[in-house]
């Protein structure tokens, strides 16, 4: 019975913890006009654990809904493909940039202005979730 407690333990103690494995950096949303009804979020995000952790979600107070999403190429065309998750493997870096992985914000609050800043909650894979504060701007930091 000691092994086998022991065993659930050890499976489930990464999945526990995932969240103080992440961090962040280069975190910015993206300057729109004040009638926008959506923008975008990025950032570079780190896991510095031994273990895999996944995005499955993302949320903000400021927005009414937040999705991940991925700009790909098809038939020479850039579009927008909704994303269910978003794995970052053990020390990996995953990069949110223009033209690649995103945090697409629909329907704000209030209107975004350049230097507000936004908190952005990842739900991840063992229902956790991990925020990052990112400021309104025209450009990438």
């Amino acid at each position: 019975m000691k092994k086998t407690f022991s065993l659930i333990f050890a499976l489930l103690l990464p999945a526990l913890t995932q969240a103080e494995y992440l961090t962040f950096s280069e975190t910015w949303v993206r300057a729109v006009p004040p009638s926008s009804k959506m923008t975008a979020a990025y950032a570079k995000i780190t896991n510095s654990s031994d273990y895999d952790i996944w995005i499955t979600g993302a949320q903000s107070d400021s927005f009414g809904k937040v999705e991940l999403h991925e700009t790909i190429e098809e038939d020479g065309m850039a579009k927008m493909v909704h994303q269910d998750f978003v794995k970052l493997a053990s020390g990996e870096t995953v990069e949110f940039k223009r033209g690649g992985k995103h945090f697409m914000m629909f329907t704000p609050k209030a209107p975004i202005k350049e230097g507000d800043k936004h908190v952005i909650g990842l739900k991840l894979g063992n229902g956790d979730i991990e925020s990052f504060e990112a400021v309104v701007s025209r450009n990438a930091p």
